[in-house]
């Protein structure tokens, strides 16, 4: 068993470019076989896109919307650091939680960026908490359903401490809580860009600190 395990992982398939001289017909054989799952992958990431902009678009009462992500990690730096420091900086974790919602008072669209920095392996959970009290004490919102949005990174969002917290989310937040994945390869969201957004403010902060 151990032997036929070895030779599926490597057997794992990984793409590169490569230089071939085909045929048509070769050429015709070797695409049909590279699009099998193409069709699919597509189909997936056209429903998935179309599901988020219908709930984004149409937001029900008393529901918030989260779309949640990890960016790249930002690496810390001094302006004019010594030599030595280059091989110890220090890395910040950085998770935005973009929120759509309806505001209480005028019943509009209210889409809201909170980003938290740190991380431990119930800071999801964390995030969340401190996203729904700053909705509710600073918005005046009054959430009773949670929907969100995630890539699916198995080791911070599928986790099973991950699904124990959504569990609990009646008794700690007084509310449901549902949660989407998206798909591997399907695009960047707004997490993404808010994440660039950080991370370029805090390199322009420290070269402006000199």
């Amino acid at each position: 068993m151990f032997a036929y395990i070895k030779n599926r992982l490597l057997q794992k398939k990984k793409e590169e470019s490569s230089y071939k001289v085909y045929s048509v017909e070769e050429m015709y054989k070797e695409l049909l076989k590279e699009i099998e799952t193409f069709s699919a992958h597509s189909f997936h990431a056209q429903w998935q896109h179309d599901q988020y902009n219908k709930i984004t678009e149409n937001i029900p009462e008393a529901t918030v919307i989260m779309v949640m992500d990890f960016p790249e990690n930002f690496t810390c730096f001094y302006q004019n650091e010594i030599q030595g420091a280059y091989w110890g900086k220090n890395v910040v974790t950085i998770h935005p939680i973009v929120c759509f919602y309806l505001c209480p008072q005028h019943n509009v669209p209210v889409r809201e960026y909170l980003d938290f920095i740190t991380a431990d392996s119930h800071a999801v959970a964390e995030f969340v908490t401190r996203a729904v009290t700053h909705l509710g004490e600073e918005r005046g919102l009054s959430v009773c359903r949670i929907i969100q949005f995630t890539d699916g990174c198995s080791a911070q969002y599928k986790s099973k401490t991950q699904f124990f917290d959504i569990s609990q989310a009646m008794p700690d937040l007084n509310t449901t809580m549902e949660r989407d994945f998206f798909g591997s390869c399907h695009g960047k969201g707004p997490c993404d860009g808010e994440g660039g957004v950080i991370k370029n403010s805090a390199r322009r902060a420290a070269h402006n600190n000199y």
